[in-house]
């Protein structure tokens, strides 16, 4: 749409307009989104790209020196600088993160800052405060601010949430303030005397395309990697395929998004033991029988016929159409007849909601599941073991993820760095799904000197005829 612009537009008035329209567009899409579904409409662009639009309006407006125009406090562009520098101050102190948040509530500080940017200059008061050197150097690096604040924000509150509340905001603050000098001096004054020549107009949108296309690359190849499902789509193929080769022995990794935390460490063991995988965890759908999926992954199990079957699923969620005890008698009738082996997962400890920001808020390193989800996780468990036989495998990584105090283990204290256990308060990490590689190694091993014994008593009887 930029480039766009940039091409045909022309007068600036013709830009400016279709920035507005734009901007527009953006800022109703970002009120009926807030009310359904506040957390989309904070994070995604299309929702928030008219905050930025506003600035980019206001720097293509035609406006006048200040030393041309009315520097007296009675000026009506110095009442409104004021009235924006107030709505900052209000802003920063009255609004808060919430369910109504952006929404209607964001146009204040926007409004507010256009104001300050647009008029401040002509305030006597304003004037000698946002041209003191310190604010114009904030000023110099604040784009680098903007796009380095939330990362690392997040990254430190998600690393450092044990830390205390003073600890975690000394670091935070630094090293934004050290990326972001880095980057306006390393990369944006480059990039602003390169980009700024009017020759360089389309490979500098060409750069932009090809830099976005590689960033949401990167980020679906990492959301791959720990967090591998599939859509419901490709069941028909088998799934995601690793290591697939015909004279391999098969494991069918199938349920949600509970299962699809174990594949990444699954992966590792079927390489390791010479396993072809076939990774068929849909998120986000029931799995439990007699659901459609639970039908379709059975119809694949009876086409793939793999020697080891992987079943996890959320055992306790509330749309489970059959009883968990039921559920161990079904699979042992459906899928253990036509396997070695079938491994039957169960949930780990749940964290409560907020965890996160509990410790960032006490400063505890202690966490423990809600009762009452303690008490679901605990029955479901018990039928789900109870079902066990010489087939059906029941794993809980329940043990290696609560200590001695019954409190939940969030990281590992046994390794460097630390790692989570938890990648969210349901799903696991890769190495907290490694509490369960012990067990799932003596299983694929079995299994696998098992297909070893019937291929080689296959083999004589094949080169007898």
């Amino acid at each position: 749409m930029v480039c766009c612009a940039w091409r045909f537009a022309h007068p600036r008035a013709w830009l400016i307009g279709l920035l507005a329209a734009t901007a527009l567009l953006s800022l109703v899409a970002c009120i009926a989104a807030t009310p359904l579904h506040p957390t989309w409409a904070f994070y995604l662009l299309p929702t928030r790209a008219w905050e930025l639009l506003a600035g980019a309006i206001l720097a293509m407006a035609p406006t006048r020196r200040p030393e041309s125009g009315c520097l007296s406090q009675g000026c009506p562009g110095s009442w409104l600088a004021i009235a924006g520098a107030a709505g900052l101050v209000g802003s920063v102190s009255l609004l808060h993160e919430g369910p109504h948040f952006p929404g209607f509530v964001a146009l204040i500080p926007v409004l507010a800052t256009v104001a300050t940017i647009r008029w401040g200059p002509t305030s006597p008061l304003l004037r000698p405060v946002l041209c003191s050197p310190i604010v114009r150097a904030i000023g110099r690096i604040s784009f680098s601010l903007y796009l380095w604040h939330w990362p690392v924000y997040c990254l430190v509150d998600y690393i450092c949430c044990t830390e205390s509340p003073m600890t975690r905001l000394a670091l935070k603050t630094s090293v934004t303030i050290a990326l972001s000098v880095c980057c306006y001096v390393a990369v944006e004054l480059p990039a602003r005397r390169w980009l700024g020549d009017p020759t360089r107009r389309r490979p500098a949108f060409a750069l932009a395309g090809i830099s976005m296309l590689a960033l949401v690359t990167c980020g679906l190849m990492q959301w791959d990697r720990a967090f591998v499902t599939v859509p419901r789509s490709s069941l028909a193929n088998g799934g995601v395929l690793v290591n697939g080769g015909a004279d391999r022995p098969r494991i069918a990794l199938i349920g949600d998004s509970m299962a699809g935390v174990y594949s990444s460490m699954l992966r590792s063991l079927a390489f390791e033991q010479g396993f072809q995988m076939n990774v068929m965890a849909v998120t986000s759908e029931n799995p439990i029988p007699p659901s459609p999926l639970y039908m379709e992954l059975r119809e694949q199990v009876q086409r793939l016929r793999p020697d080891v079957v992987i079943f996890s699923t959320g055992w306790t969620r509330g749309d489970n159409p059959t009883p968990v005890h039921e559920v161990t008698k079904i699979i042992s009738k459906d899928i253990a007849p036509l396997c070695s082996a079938v491994v039957l997962i169960a949930n780990p400890p749940f964290l409560p909601m907020d965890y996160r920001e509990w410790m960032r808020s006490t400063g505890k390193k202690t966490i423990r599941e809600r009762e009452s989800d303690r008490r679901a996780r605990l029955a479901a468990n018990a039928a789900l073991g109870a079902g066990a036989d010489s087939t059906l495998n029941y794993l809980d990584p329940e043990p290696s993820l609560i200590d001695a105090e019954g409190s939940i283990r969030l990281l590992d204290e046994q390794l460097p760095g630390r790692p989570f256990l938890y990648q969210d308060r349901v799903h696991l990490t890769e190495h907290g799904t490694r509490s369960l590689e012990h067990e799932l190694r003596g299983i694929l091993a079995a299994v696998r000197k098992q297909w070893d014994a019937r291929r080689r008593k296959a083999e004589p009887n094949s080169a007898g005829q």
